[in-house]
């Protein structure tokens, strides 16, 4: 189970940092041709539109994992440290429902995207598959968010038969 953790973590790291290059290389390349040459490279707006979708979605599970999402903390120096691991526990079964949710129902957007033929202005690159890149990547996320649960649970129960 564990190296299947680490693959989805080397999948979706890679999908980053490949994405975030070509998005560098693109955007220094263009500024180059706009400012030396006087001839921007075309496409460059909607590639990097694309790029920056994709790049949201392969981060999205390796956020989770780590738990680097927004939390609020407010109350949390109020709250005994047992209520805080069950309210992680809690968080994290809602994040995990939120996620799948989301996951399915992009996989009906990039049906309806594909259907439709939708593509971008001016290089006419297809939208669906974006769609459906969100939606693997929601589902990992909601999937990593449940292992979370299972995780902190069998450490809640530890702790709670180690205290008796």
């Amino acid at each position: 189970m564990k190296s299947l953790g680490r693959l989805y973590v080397f999948v979706f790291s890679a999908a980053t940092v490949l994405i975030l290059t070509a998005m560098t290389a693109i955007t220094g390349v263009d500024v180059v041709f706009r400012y030396v040459f006087r001839s921007p490279l075309g496409g460059t707006y909607e590639v990097t539109e694309v790029l920056m979708g994709l790049l949201t979605f392969s981060a999205l599970p390796l956020v989770a994992a780590r738990g680097e999402h927004i939390v609020v903390d407010l109350l949390d120096h109020f709250t005994p440290e047992r209520g805080r691991q069950i309210q992680d526990v809690i968080i994290q079964f809602a994040c995990g429902v939120f996620c799948l949710i989301v996951g399915v129902l992009l996989i009906f957007v990039g049906r309806k995207i594909q259907q439709d033929a939708l593509v971008t202005n001016m290089l006419q690159l297809p939208l669906a598959p974006v769609a459906y890149f969100g939606a693997f990547a929601f589902l990992v996320a909601g999937l990593v968010h449940w292992g979370l649960v299972v995780q902190r649970v069998v450490a809640l129960r530890r702790r709670g038969s180690e205290g008796q």
